[in-house]
C-alpha cells in the first residue's frame, strides 16, 4: 500500500504519533461515560494503524483491553504503551 517507500512508512508514523494523543482521550472518555461501542470502534480503528506503523506493543494494549473493556488494568496498560510511544 505504501510501496514499500520509507518516507510514506514515515509521514504516516508521524501522522499516528500526532493523532494518538486525542485517539486515547475519545477512547478514555468512552470507556468513563459508559460507551462501549464508541469505545469499540476507536480501538478498532487504532489497531489497524498500529498494524501499518509497527506499534506492537501499542497493538497488543489495545487487543487487551478490547478483551477487558471495563478492566482498569487493561487501562493502565494502555495508557502506558500509549506513553511509551509519544515519549520514546
Amino acid at each position: 500500500a505504501l510501496n514499500c517507500e520509507r518516507a510514506h512508512v514515515d509521514a504516516l508514523r508521524k501522522l499516528f504519533l500526532d493523532e494518538l494523543p486525542a485517539t486515547r482521550n475519545r477512547i478514555r472518555g468512552a470507556i468513563a461515560g459508559g460507551s462501549v461501542v464508541e469505545a469499540e470502534t476507536e480501538l478498532h480503528k487504532l489497531r489497524a494503524s498500529c498494524g501499518f506503523v509497527g506499534a506492537p506493543r501499542l497493538d497488543a494494549a489495545v487487543r487487551a483491553l478490547q478483551q477487558e473493556i471495563g478492566s482498569p488494568d487493561a487501562l493502565r496498560s494502555f495508557e502506558a504503551a500509549v506513553d511509551e510511544l509519544l515519549d520514546p
